[in-house]
């Protein structure tokens, strides 16, 4: 990407500008807000540019296009995100899975860091992680989300197809779940089984959960077998 001139021969022969038009049009000309005109031409771009569709541009190279910030910029993307009805939990449970294997242990394996620049996946990775473990730490930017590794074996466990989530939480006998259960809070099946788990690991909770989740994550939810074979070695111990 070197100037706008050469975004301008790209989407060219596209249906941007006529939608652009169209937008205009339609709200009345000089009734769109700067923002909102800002935030559709951004949409516009990144729809449109035949280079970008699969392949999108990070939030510096946008910004030095546009002549702003990458912040600015990246929350332009948030919103429209927000704004695209077709972007459901199906298709942000399937963006995490992706951005789940590029997932690095760190801190000794107790702790796991990922990327996640798209804020409504981001978002709906935190209200995951809420509802089933923990809190999220953030690193030096937003983007960059670090969690225990209890924490991100439960995430894992969160996008797992229902069938494979319940095959693996019946790993872990009934009778051991029951002590981790707590009559004045009942927990979630899965924040019910890394509670479980993690009394069963000891002091090693952290490490055996990360090795749990990875172990998952390498079959890619076809075969649990690996996570299973945790499970019971910590069973045995």
């Amino acid at each position: 990407m070197n100037d706008i001139t050469d975004v301008a021969i790209k989407v060219k022969e596209t249906e941007f500008l006529n939608e652009l038009l169209k937008e205009f049009v339609e709200r009345g000309l000089g009734s769109l807000p700067g923002r909102e005109t800002t935030i559709t031409l951004v949409g516009l771009l990144l729809k449109h540019h035949p280079d970008w569709k699969n392949n999108p541009p990070e939030d510096y190279e946008i910004a030095r296009l546009l002549r702003t910030s990458p912040r600015k910029i990246r929350n332009i993307r948030d919103e429209i995100g927000y704004r695209d009805s077709s972007l459901d939990d199906v298709w942000c449970k399937e963006r995490l899975v992706d951005i789940l294997k590029t997932a690095e242990r760190v801190s000794d394996g107790t702790l796991v860091s990922f990327q996640i620049d798209d804020g409504l996946v981001r978002d709906y990775t935190q209200k995951l992680v809420r509802e089933n473990y923990g809190i999220i730490e953030s690193g030096f930017n937003t983007s960059i989300i670090k969690i225990s590794g209890r924490s991100f074996a439960a995430l894992v466990l969160a996008v797992m197809p229902e069938d494979k989530q319940q095959e693996l939480i019946g790993t872990i006998p009934e009778e051991i779940r029951e002590k981790s259960q707590d009559d004045r809070q009942p927990k979630t099946p899965i924040r019910l089984f890394m509670d479980s788990f993690a009394k069963e690991a000891g002091k090693e909770a952290g490490k055996k959960a990360t090795k749990l989740a990875f172990s998952v994550l390498t079959c890619g939810f076809s075969d649990i077998s690996d996570a299973v074979k945790v499970i019971k070695g910590v069973l045995k111990e």
